[in-house]
C-alpha cells in the first residue's frame, strides 16, 4: 500500500491519469492483501481507471466479460464515447450473468484454488530451488505466473529462448517483451495440474544437467 501510496501522490501533484490493470487482483496468497489503487482516496480515484476482470479467476476468458470502474464521471462519459467509436459496445450474451455468477455463488471454488496454486507456488519454488539452483525465482504474493531469473544459466537471451523451446520443449513469456528490464528472466504459468507442472520441471531439470 505504501508503494501505491507514494505513487498516487507523484500522479496527484503532476495530474496524470492513471489506468491501473488489476485482472489478477482476486488471486492472492495466505498473509497478503491486494489494494486496489483507485481505493486509496476520493482524489485517487478520480484520477483513475481501474481495469478488472473475472476472466483470469474464474477461466471465463472466452465470454470477452470485463469491468472499467471509473468514478470520475466526466471522464467516464468520455470512456463511452471512444466505446462507441470503436463499435465495442454491450457484453456477448451471457457475459453479464457469468461475471454476476462468479463473484455471487463462487466463494468455495476460489478458496478451493487459491489453496491449490498456492500448493503449485510452493512446489515450483522447492524444486527448482533444491534441483536447479541455476534459475532464481521471484516468490509471487499472488496469480499464476512466476517470474524466473535465468542469468545463471550464462546465455544470451536469445540463446535462452532456444533453450527452453527446443531443449526443455516448453513455451514461456519472454521477459523482454515487458521491456529491457526483462532480459534473461522468463515467466511461468503454474496454473496447471501438478504431475502437469512437474513433467515441465523436470524437463528443465534434465536439460540444464546436459548443459
Amino acid at each position: 500500500r505504501e508503494e501505491l501510496e507514494r505513487l498516487a501522490d507523484i500522479c496527484l501533484k503532476n495530474n496524470i491519469l492513471v489506468i491501473s490493470d488489476e485482472i489478477h487482483f482476486d488471486i492472492v496468497y495466505k498473509g497478503h492483501r491486494h489494494t486496489v489503487f483507485g481505493s486509496l482516496s476520493e482524489k485517487v480515484a478520480e484520477k483513475c481507471v481501474v481495469l478488472t476482470a473475472p476472466s483470469k479467476t474464474f477461466n471465463i476468458a472466452g465470454l470477452k466479460i470485463s469491468n472499467a470502474i471509473i468514478p470520475n464521471e466526466e471522464l467516464r462519459e468520455k470512456y463511452s464515447l471512444e466505446l462507441e467509436k470503436v463499435r465495442i459496445g454491450s457484453p456477448i450474451v451471457g457475459g453479464e450473468e457469468a461475471l454476476i455468477a462468479a463473484y455471487n455463488e463462487s466463494e468455495d471454488w476460489l478458496d478451493e484454488l487459491l489453496v491449490y496454486l498456492e500448493g503449485n507456488r510452493d512446489f515450483f519454488m522447492d524444486y527448482i530451488n533444491e534441483k536447479i539452483p541455476e534459475l532464481r525465482p521471484v516468490k509471487p504474493e499472488g496469480t499464476y505466473l512466476i517470474w524466473v531469473d535465468c542469468r545463471g544459466l550464462n546465455m544470451e537471451h536469445d540463446e535462452l529462448k532456444d533453450f527452453f523451446v527446443n531443449k526443455c520443449r516448453l513455451a514461456l513469456n519472454d521477459g523482454m517483451i515487458f521491456g529491457t528490464e526483462g532480459e534473461k528472466f522468463m515467466r511461468f504459468n503454474i496454473g496447471c495440474p501438478r504431475p502437469l507442472l512437474k513433467e515441465a520441471l523436470d524437463r528443465i531439470e534434465k536439460a540444464v544437467n546436459m548443459l
